[in-house]
């Protein structure tokens, strides 16, 4: 069974590929050809470092999407095929994956991983991979409010290192990211066909960014608004808590350190 590298294909099949691989997930995943350009370019994936596993018939058994950062990797995309799927075939997929880290030197490999996803969890636990720290999904349905009265004590001065998606590197890359400012204060979204996607805030208090969240629901009063894979227990996190914003999409972040490589 060859394998070959994500280079091999264009984004059309790259797309069909990576859909075909998350197909029957624990929450399935589907995203157009537009969508997987947009994932591949603004998260830094390296197509050349990024293994794909083929039959002999050329069918897709699997894929591993690596994005580097300087020596810093993160898994923008794992799976193996529904039909190839309960024969172990996952850990020699991350193993691949792993092998173009060593080759490439780099210091860490991230990911995220739902929580429920057992299988998942195992295969990056046997090979080596820990869990840093828990992360949740936010989503305020356009018919609820922020009340600004709630949590006001929360330090929103306190930064919490952001999941790769919304590292500042992504956003730089980010072709349709918008910008709503209030005096000094920010919040920068991606305006989607279900969705108002949220991917930095900057307020100096939790009236603030109340007001900022009203300010784009106003704006967009039919779409729901979600923030991606903020960690639990944040000052963000705490807020939308207390806002009774639904949370949804539990993951935990893993992190693969390279023994082979020096510090």
């Amino acid at each position: 069974m060859p394998w070959t590298t994500l280079a091999t294909l264009d984004l059309e099949a790259i797309t069909a590929a990576v859909n075909r691989v998350f197909e029957s997930f624990v929450a399935p995943i589907w995203l157009s050809v537009e969508q997987m350009g947009a994932h591949l370019l603004d998260n830094h994936v390296v197509l050349e470092h990024s293994p794909l596993w083929l039959s002999d018939a050329g069918e897709i058994i699997g894929l591993g999407a690596l994005a580097i950062r300087e020596r810093r990797g993160w898994i923008a995309g794992f799976g193996i095929s529904p039909e190839f799927r309960n024969q172990g075939l996952s850990h020699l997929l991350i193993e691949k994956v792993l092998q173009q880290a060593v080759a490439l030197q780099l210091k860490t490999v991230q990911l995220e991983v739902r929580i429920d996803n057992f299988s998942a969890l195992s295969t990056y636990r046997r090979a080596g991979f820990q869990t840093r720290r828990s992360l949740c999904t936010w989503k305020l349905a356009p018919d609820n409010i922020c009340d600004e009265t709630v949590q006001n004590t929360v330090d929103l001065t306190v930064r919490t290192a952001p999941c790769w998606q919304r590292e500042a590197e992504t956003l730089q890359r980010m072709q349709d990211l918008q910008t709503l400012k209030l005096g000094e204060d920010s919040l920068s979204f991606r305006l989607q066909p279900s969705r108002a996607s949220v991917y930095r805030v900057r307020a100096r208090t939790p009236e603030k960014l109340a007001k900022l969240f009203s300010s784009l629901q106003l704006r967009y009063r039919d779409l729901p608004l979600r923030i991606l894979n903020e960690p639990v227990g944040s000052p963000l996190s705490i807020c939308l808590k207390g806002w009774e914003w639904e949370e949804t999409g539990d993951q935990y972040e893993m992190s693969w350190e390279n023994s082979q490589c020096g510090f």
